[in-house]
């Protein structure tokens, strides 16, 4: 079972859409690049930003922020994606390989505000 959806994102409008209730809301945010949503904790998770300076954002379903995380130091965030060990995850990337691996998968700790590297993302 997935906890997290996808949310659409409208970068021409600056908006996140999900559906909560049988209802679209709307969160405005600037420079969305993808977007999650879970009902099940009332989160929306987004990464904002252009490329390189990617910011991962969390909003209550009233589209009041809780908080921004920047990548770890000497990574980049990626995406956005459901892992079978944690309810969310962002894969980040880094250009000088970590054990191996350029792209990691952070697991976010929604309560911690913090981001834990799990596995390497294939």
């Amino acid at each position: 079972m997935s906890f997290f959806e996808e949310a659409e994102v409208d970068k021409d409008k600056h908006c996140i859409y999900f559906r909560h209730k049988d209802q679209v809301l709307t969160i405005p945010c600037r420079d969305p690049y993808q977007a999650m949503c879970s009902e099940l904790f009332q989160k929306i998770i987004a990464l904002t930003g252009e490329d390189e300076s990617l910011v991962l954002r969390c909003f209550d379903f009233l589209g009041t922020e809780l908080f921004q995380l920047a990548a770890p130091e000497g990574y980049e965030f990626y995406y956005l994606k459901n892992h079978h060990y944690a309810e969310i995850a962002v894969v980040c990337s880094k250009s000088i390989p970590f054990e191996g691996r350029q792209d990691w998968h952070f697991q976010i700790l929604l309560k911690d505000k913090s981001l834990r590297r799990l596995c390497p993302a294939y």
